[in-house]
């Protein structure tokens, strides 16, 4: 079985958050918060993940909401994933 190397693994988040930014015309900031809400972090847990005040990051939920048309993380997590499965489709 072969090794994955972090570097493999930073090549992978940038292709993912360039995908999500084409789809939805985010911002790379709001690319990166939308990459880690999958994790289950509160958003104080993704403001010092991302070194930003916890209002900033809500600022950016705000506006992933108002870009994806969604209303809670539920709903965008949900768009999100059929959005891409049917990407790849």
């Amino acid at each position: 079985m072969e090794e994955i190397t972090g570097q493999e693994v930073k090549d992978k988040s940038r292709r993912k958050a360039a995908t999500l930014r084409a789809m939805f015309a985010l911002t790379r900031g709001e690319s990166q918060l939308l990459l880690l809400l999958p994790e289950g972090l509160s958003l104080g847990q993704a403001a010092e993940r991302l070194e930003l005040a916890t209002d900033t990051v809500r600022k950016r939920l705000k506006s992933i909401f108002q870009k994806t048309d969604t209303h809670c993380q539920a709903d965008l997590m949900r768009h999100v994933l059929l959005s891409t499965m049917s990407r790849t489709v």
